[in-house]
């Protein structure tokens, strides 16, 4: 298989992920988590945002500073990933709470490891990165640099 074959695996596993999403357990309910709409990738990023992670604490001892660390962000962390599942205004708004709860008790350190690498997939932010800049570059009316009138 060529380098280039391989490229094009990978765009259409990903494209797949994307379309369909990907399916997880938590305690006995099953849970599908698609590619996120932009507000709730806000409602992510305003999470994201409150997570604490102190690298010193972890440089000093790894074990110690992981538990440092649950008290802070078990509960946000629950909240992202609901609000992830969630994935919808009305549905954020009203039962982001009670999924985070029930994620706190019944969602393994493993699981949310791969729940958010899969997220992390899932978000494309490329797309949305890439986006931005195509609206910045077609913006016609800025002025530019170097033009004599």
């Amino acid at each position: 298989m060529t380098e280039r074959d391989k490229i094009n695996v990978e765009r259409q596993a990903v494209d797949t992920l994307l379309e369909s999403g990907m399916v997880f357990k938590a305690g006995f309910l099953r849970f599908r988590v698609r590619q996120p709409y932009l507000g709730t990738l806000l409602h992510m990023s305003k999470i994201f945002a409150e997570i604490a992670l102190d690298e010193e604490k972890l440089k000093d001892s790894a074990y110690a500073g992981s538990f440092m660390m649950v008290p802070e962000n078990a509960k946000r962390v629950s909240r992202l990933v609901a609000i992830i599942i969630l994935n919808s205004k009305w549905k954020i708004k009203l039962f982001t709470s009670i999924l985070a709860y029930y994620l706190l008790w019944k969602i393994t350190p493993s699981k949310l490891f791969s729940v958010m690498g899969m997220v992390m997939v899932m978000s494309n932010t490329a797309s949305f990165t890439n986006s931005i800049r195509l609206i910045h570059t077609l913006r016609v009316t800025k002025p530019k640099d170097g033009l004599i009138e």
